[in-house]
């Protein structure tokens, strides 16, 4: 009996069509084998291994893996490695790969292979179920965390109960299949509260390994990219979770936001990262739109922000609450389904049933949403009276990036009204304004009592000096030695963990520092007029104030002309050989073109760029000794 190969999807586009007669998939997009370990002991599995167990019908597995991780893409090499094996006659099993998104209110196993034979166009679909109680087929089950339980409106039922009952079509197909054949499910790791839950949920025996899967190393990130036709180097702000990076290739992303002439690609990058995977959410239920995710998302950020840790625990009614705002109305069954599932939300330590965000960057760019909405309409728009924490460089980036075009008087007014949520608000308004280069030098206003991780000034930083800072706690203000200190704020009463770039008090001005304190000053070689200091020859010396220029601030990339600022006139001839050195070495991607140029960090090369401007030893460094021999 010859069964017709089955499909797969990966993200919400079908990728791997069966052409039938062959049964040959057509693969859009590379696999990189990731890193696959066993959930509860340092044991490492591989896909060959995994495809193995499944055709010799000795395991059977749960693969599970955050947001992004990879568990589709990983499902679909199994399935391809299953498929040939079949078809070279090496097995006498073959793969069905069940998307379990189309499988939504269905209970009945044989049901659900018939739905899935009509939607790959196989016409006897009473041999995929005679295969499969027979032995003869591999059971895949891509996503039981897209499930939803039809019916139960009433939000007083625990969200345990609710995702118990989602699962009923998995637990018949696991009670259902024959000893002989085997089964892989794959799943949100978080999805769950905890794995005793999982295993009840799921009806798993001991005959399943639970798998789980880590993110793309920088070198798997790189291979990745390459085999997707991007050549250039990574930038320093790239995710590398293989989903995130699959919609970056496959929506070009890449290029788009290498041309930001701002130099926010971090910003941009995030911007268009939330947009992308928020639709891929509202995909799986129709009715709940991306742009309704993403507020939702983003809501939840603000609610984190009053969180110790900035990032949760937020609970089972914090994401209800967040849905409630944004929606007028209390989600329903499906919904609930996806506020399990949000992008970015992962279990918390020491409370099952609560959430957090796994990834800082992707927090930060949530939490910068409720702050722009605010921005754009502050009259009507309505946040909560306690924002905890202020937010963090790339939070005030992605709104500066989101509010281009915006004029000082428009962040005045969105920072007086501000002023009656509370100073949090105040801060972030202020300094996106700070990011975005517009000065404030037309009002005064004043930001009391709050909590700041970090403020960078760098030589190139706007006029804030009629911004008054009182009585607030700076982790780190980081201050360039181009900058002209006259135009920084008027700091009162504050307290800093450490202030970068000066070697003590006296080394602040007296009218921007009132009654202020350090518990550290720091002065480093790593800024121009220091390195044009050290003794080696002016080329090498240039070379080091570009790469500090370009890696000073994560993700943030320097415009061309930045580049030559602090240098006199000999020092600007080597800017543009050095330049090249680094285009050519691989140490900044370019984005833009010309005098709009902005040069990127590139990820890999972070450690080895701070090794650089510690020790510029010339026989350490292959540029280094290239910008040694500028000068013969």
């Amino acid at each position: 009996m010859r069964i017709g190969i089955s499909t797969i999807e990966s993200g919400t586009r079908l990728v791997a069509p069966a052409i039938r007669g062959t049964g040959k998939p057509v693969i859009h997009s590379p696999y990189v084998p990731l890193t696959i370990a066993a959930l509860t002991e340092d044991t490492r599995v591989s896909v060959k291994e995994i495809v193995a167990n499944l055709s010799e019908r000795e395991a059977s597995y749960v693969l599970v893996g955050d947001y992004g991780a990879g568990k589709s893409m990983t499902t679909r090499e199994i399935f391809n490695h299953l498929a040939a094996r079949f078809q070279q006659s090496k097995s006498r099993v073959f793969p069905i790969l069940l998307n379990l998104r189309d499988h939504q209110g269905q209970t009945d196993p044989v049901e659900a292979l018939e739905r899935h034979a009509r939607r790959i166009g196989y016409d006897r679909a009473s041999d995929l179920v005679r295969a499969w109680r027979s032995g003869y087929a591999v059971l895949l089950m891509d996503g039981f965390d897209e499930l939803a339980a039809l019916g139960w409106s009433e939000k007083s039922r625990k969200l345990r109960e609710i995702r118990h009952r989602s699962m009923e079509l998995v637990r018949r197909f696991i009670a259902d299949s024959p000893a002989t054949g085997g089964v892989l499910l794959t799943g949100r790791l978080h999805y769950f509260d905890s794995p005793k839950e999982m295993i009840a949920a799921l009806g798993l025996d001991w005959a399943f390994q639970v798998l789980s899967l880590n993110d793309f190393s920088v070198e798997q990130v790189q291979k990745y990219l390459s085999d997707s036709g991007w050549n250039e180097e990574v930038p320093a702000w790239l995710p590398s979770r293989p989903f995130l990076l699959s919609y970056l290739v496959s929506s070009k992303l890449l290029e788009d936001v290498l041309s930001v002439e701002s130099g926010l690609s971090a910003a941009a990058g995030w911007d268009r990262l939330l947009t992308g995977i928020c639709n891929r959410e509202a995909a799986i239920e129709a009715g709940i739109d991306g742009d309704t995710v993403r507020r939702v998302v983003e809501r939840l950020g603000t609610i984190a922000r009053e969180k110790p840790s900035g990032v949760g625990p937020l609970s089972p009614s914090d994401l209800i609450s967040a849905f409630t705002q944004v929606c007028g109305y209390s989600p329903d069954d499906r919904a609930l389904v996806i506020l399990q599932r949000l992008p970015g939300l992962g279990a918390a330590e020491g409370d099952e049933s609560a959430r957090v965000f796994i990834d800082n960057d992707l927090a930060e760019a949530a939490k910068a949403g409720d702050v722009y909405a605010f921005l754009v309409d502050p009259y009507t728009v309505r946040l909560p009276p306690e924002l905890g924490v202020c937010l963090g460089e790339l939070g005030c980036q992605s709104v500066a990036h989101r509010a281009s075009g915006m004029s000082e008087g428009q962040y005045v007014a969105a920072a007086q009204q501000a002023e009656r949520i509370g100073a949090p608000l105040v801060a972030d308004i202020v300094r996106s304004m700070h990011i975005a280069g517009i000065p404030l030098t037309k009002q005064r206003i004043v930001v009391e009592g709050v909590w700041l991780p970090q403020w960078t000034f760098t030589g190139e930083s706007v006029d804030l000096s009629m911004l008054v800072v009182r009585g607030a706690v700076v982790e780190e203000l980081l201050l360039a030695s181009l900058l002209d200190l006259s135009s920084l704020p008027r700091f009162e009463e504050c307290s800093f963990g450490k202030i970068t770039g000066r070697a003590g008090p006296d080394d602040l001005p007296e009218e921007r520092f009132q009654d202020c304190e350090a518990s550290a000053y720091v002065v480093t070689a790593q800024n121009t007029a220091e390195l044009m200091r050290v003794d080696i020859p002016l080329g090498a010396r240039v070379l080091l104030t570009i790469l500090e220029k370009i890696y000073l601030q994560r993700g943030s990339g320097r415009v061309q002309g930045a580049l030559y600022r602090g240098l006199d006139g000999r020092g600007q001839a080597y800017v543009d050989p050095c330049v090249e050195l680094v285009r050519k070495h691989r140490y900044a991607v370019q984005g833009g073109r010309g005098d709009s140029a902005v040069w990127h960090p590139v990820r890999a090369r972070s450690g080895e760029v701070q090794r650089m401007l510690a020790s510029p030893i010339r026989e350490k460094f292959e540029i280094l000794a290239a910008a040694w021999e500028l000068d013969c």
